[in-house]
């Protein structure tokens, strides 16, 4: 379900089956609260019309929708029976209107690795997602609850260039360059606000124990990432912070067994960074009403949460504050 930036109705777009067939709905009121809405058939949409072996029998479709209103259909599904084997795909599908007709042009794609460590099987379950932020996130889940104490995996999937979680995030990758490899394998993102739900003491347990050969990092000033050698944090160790990458450990390449995160501010302090794409750390730390811009010296767009600040601000480099959560007043302190 989605609103039409465009023409302002509610569309709904239903499959069965093989998914050969899309039926594309709208609602008869746009106003979701209406007590007497009905289903109104506006298009019948076959598979054959898209002459594309990439069209699958999907276990999920959801509509996005872009910024200028253009819609996309991201789909998923695993290629195997249900459980047994087979691999897990995610497509994009731009969605063409020309009034009451619908048609899909195939975009993109990714092969996802759910297997180490255990995320599910898009067959099982999965779904998209788009943050306050406007990141693209895709979960996945599994049949079974057969995680600790019988609670269901999920695994989590982000954009490239992802809007930093609170604390920080680190993607390790299993090859030199990993990001850029035209047939790259696989990563895994850890994030500072799961450090006490996972053990991370030994890599084993998520495949990646002696496998990492690059990293990337979006950390808020004051924390940083270490890497050792040995598992239970022992051993030769390197260390990284702020915001940046390593295209390619050298002589510590397949040798991690064990990381965490150090340091950092450990009280309710809200704490953001900004999209990667260069080695400057670029944040904004939010306590007690002060709004307070930390920067390593590059201009930057800079995302601010609801609320009042009327403290000082602070800005060391150029920088272009945006609201898209709701909200904000900066007075005079």
């Amino acid at each position: 379900m989605t609103r039409d930036l465009v023409t302002g109705e509610v569309l709904i777009v239903i499959t069965a089956g093989n998914s050969t067939v899309l039926r594309f709905y709208k609602l008869t009121n746009p106003d979701l609260r209406s007590t007497n809405n009905q289903l109104t058939l506006i298009d019948i949409w076959n598979s054959a019309d898209i002459n594309d072996f990439k069209w699958k029998n999907w276990q999920t479709m959801h509509f996005i929708q872009q910024d200028d209103g253009q819609l996309f259909l991201a789909c998923g599904d695993n290629t195997g029976t249900p459980g047994i084997g087979g691999e897990d795909w995610i497509r994009l599908f731009k969605v063409i209107r020309a009034g009451n007709q619908f048609s899909l042009q195939y975009r993109n794609q990714r092969h996802l690795y759910l297997n180490q460590p255990d995320m599910g099987n898009i067959e099982a379950a999965c779904g998209f997602y788009v943050s306050p932020l406007g990141q693209l996130i895709f979960y996945s889940g599994e049949h079974d609850n057969d995680g600790p104490q019988s609670t269901v995996k999920m695994g989590e999937f982000r954009s490239y260039n992802a809007v930093a979680s609170c604390g920080g995030w680190i993607e390790l990758y299993e090859d030199e360059n990993g990001w850029i490899d035209g047939s790259p394998d696989r990563s895994v993102i850890l994030d500072y606000v799961d450090r006490n739900a996972d053990d991370w003491n030994n890599l084993d347990r998520f495949g990646f124990n002696d496998d990492i050969d690059s990293l990337r990092w979006n950390l808020p000033p004051g924390r940083q990432v270490v890497l050792y050698k040995d598992s239970g944090y022992r051993g030769e160790s390197i260390t990284v912070s702020c915001m940046g990458s390593m295209a390619s450990l050298g002589g510590f390449g397949d040798k991690s067994s064990s990381i965490r995160f150090i340091g950092g501010s450990t009280n309710n302090e809200t704490l953001v960074c900004l999209p990667p794409g260069n080695s400057s750390c670029n944040a904004f730390t939010i306590r007690e009403g002060l709004l307070n811009l930390v920067t390593c010296g590059v201009p930057g767009n800079m995302f601010v949460r609801p609320g009042s600040y009327n403290e000082k601000i602070s800005i060391i480099s150029p920088v272009t504050l945006s609201a898209p959560d709701g909200m904000v007043t900066i007075g005079a302190p």
